[in-house]
């Protein structure tokens, strides 16, 4: 069954060194460990993920201007995916960086208030529609469409394909290239993929759709059975979360 922490008024809640506003449900997991959900107000919430996501000497302007993308994000995922599950959002960059209080900050707060309840939506005058709006550290110089990263609305604000320069400074703006040993892909996607999993072999992976400025959106996974097609996207995600070694 699963247990809870609930503060008294005005108190907080400390779990792993961080504190945290609002109250904490804990779910037992099957490695005899917990998921630990933090209930709290979403302006709270968003005061802890914008020093997550900002450096601490960017503008003011630049924390208004993610309150107003980060709320749209945290809003859409309530509505739509948090339906389906115990939690709306993760606290990592499969969601939004958050670090509860314990990373809280003047000009978050002063973003948040300044912001208050402004959202992003997009639609004919009178039937708007908040959209799952997106941002990331840098775009490489093209911003990639929404479509590129997971299933999203074919809307406007969400096709991308625009000219960038504003991340070039960014140390990740140019990804280097790296080779990855087959067995490791095959390994990193069988953990997450059950039509992965059925291959033991793997041959190639073959891109089947690219952007117009050649990054791959849908790709093939070409082994001893029958091709698996993933977006190129997940494919990175799997890499990452499995840690397989480049040589």
């Amino acid at each position: 069954m699963p247990a809870g922490v609930a503060p008294s008024a005005g108190a907080l809640v400390r779990l792993g060194g961080k504190t945290y506003r609002g109250s904490l449900r804990l779910l037992p997991e099957r490695d005899e460990s917990f998921l630990a959900i933090n209930h709290l107000e979403l302006e709270c919430y968003l005061a802890g993920v914008l020093p997550k996501e900002l450096y601490p000497d960017w503008a003011p302007a630049t924390y208004e201007a993610l309150a107003v993308a980060a709320r749209s994000f945290a809003i859409y995922n309530c509505i739509t995916t948090g339906r389906g599950s115990e939690y709306d959002l993760g606290d990592n960059q499969a969601s939004q960086c958050y670090g509860g209080h314990s990373a809280e900050t003047a000009k978050s707060w002063a973003a948040v208030n300044a912001t208050r309840g402004v959202v992003l939506a997009y639609g004919p005058r009178g039937q708007e529609r908040i959209f799952l709006a997106q941002y990331s550290a840098s775009c490489g110089g093209r911003v990639n469409g929404a479509y590129v990263i997971r299933n999203a609305q074919q809307i406007q604000p969400l096709e991308g394909d625009q000219i960038c320069n504003d991340c070039a400074a960014c140390p990740r703006y140019r990804w280097p290239a790296v080779r990855i040993r087959k067995a490791d892909i095959l390994r990193a996607l069988g953990a997450r993929y059950d039509a992965a999993r059925q291959l033991t072999r793997l041959d190639r992976v073959e891109v089947v759709t690219a952007t117009a400025y050649g990054r791959a959106v849908w790709v093939d996974v070409v082994g001893n059975g029958s091709p698996v097609r993933l977006r190129a996207e997940d494919i990175r995600l799997a890499l990452l979360s499995d840690g397989p070694a480049a040589a």
